[in-house]
């Protein structure tokens, strides 16, 4: 989830937590970040899509967003914003979990991480197609506070933690 991403970083900074899995964190020395996995973003809809959309035809499609400063949002918008493209934006909201919604009850399409479908809410099938031209990925990292070194706890977690985003991307 996107608003908790920005949580953890915030409570990392603070030394509220040892360790975290962020998505596209913005650099900051506080943070050691060590990369994980890139996920391809997708375009998702209730109707049927083609295999590929290249992002210059995003704006053929109502799209529900992430708003700022939702790290899925800053990714998608310098992607797209080189290309002065006119999109559609029909909804901005403040989680992916509400984008999911939202295109389930048919209001729009989205840009959305692939993982994210893993937890699509509708009832009817989700369409997803391959966004090319460019592709658009973010980047899923494992991030630990700069000031503080691991103890052996800190490692054995981290270790699992790579074990299972391996697994799962």
């Amino acid at each position: 989830e996107e608003s908790l991403s920005i949580r953890l970083r915030e409570w990392l900074a603070a030394d509220r937590l040892d360790v975290a899995v962020l998505f596209d964190p913005s650099h900051t020395a506080q943070l050691l970040i060590e990369p994980l996995a890139r996920e391809p973003l997708v375009l998702i809809s209730t109707r049927p899509l083609p295999e590929k959309v290249r992002v210059a035809q995003l704006v053929d499609y109502p799209l529900v967003l992430p708003s700022r400063p939702q790290a899925l949002r800053v990714i998608f918008d310098e992607a797209v914003d080189d290309q002065h493209l006119p999109l559609r934006i029909v909804a901005e909201v403040d989680s992916i979990k509400m984008v999911l919604s939202l295109v389930a009850r048919g209001v729009g399409c989205s840009v959305v991480p692939a993982g994210a479908i893993k937890t699509w809410p509708g009832p009817q099938p989700v369409h997803a197609a391959q966004l090319v031209q460019p592709v658009i990925r973010n980047r899923i990292v494992l991030a630990t506070p700069a000031a503080r070194p691991g103890n052996r706890l800190v490692k054995a977690v981290s270790g699992i933690i790579k074990v299972l985003v391996k697994r799962n991307f």
